[in-house]
């Protein structure tokens, strides 16, 4: 569930919008005390491929907040923080933006986890992909 804080995109998109990510990890991180990924998310306001969509794709790192020694995976918090682009297709034609990201995760287990998400981005397409979303994930 993702809600958007920019008053064109709420206008354009509705105030109540379908999100769904990706993450991939790489084997190194940038920042030896966290992980590195690619994160593609899609964040519309339906499933049909109308206007009214947005792709914010990011270099993140994630940082966890417990020992990772002591704390087994599957109950681990972390926060992450990310950079790139949003491509906006709201209203007429598409545009690229400049874009970033924060956010909190927990665990639930070993496959499941819960994220809070917080999108920044530039205006494109008459429209900002700056909102906040809820994700309810599965790591394969």
């Amino acid at each position: 569930m993702v809600y958007p804080h920019d008053d064109a995109t709420r206008a354009g998109m509705g105030s109540s919008l379908f999100g769904f990510g990706f993450e991939y990890f790489f084997d190194r991180a940038l920042i030896d005390t966290g992980e590195t990924s690619f994160s593609l998310d899609w964040i519309s306001r339906g499933l049909n491929g109308d206007k009214g969509n947005m792709f914010p794709m990011m270099i993140n790192q994630r940082f966890y907040l417990d020992d990772i020694n002591s704390t087994p995976m599957g109950e681990r918090s972390y926060a992450y923080a990310g950079v790139g682009v949003a491509v906006m297709d709201v209203f007429t034609g598409t545009d690229t933006e400049l874009a970033a990201r924060v956010g909190y995760g927990r665990e639930l287990g070993l496959h499941t986890y819960i994220e809070a998400t917080t999108f920044w981005s530039d205006a494109g397409s008459g429209a900002r992909a700056t909102s906040t979303g809820l994700y309810i994930g599965y790591r394969f």
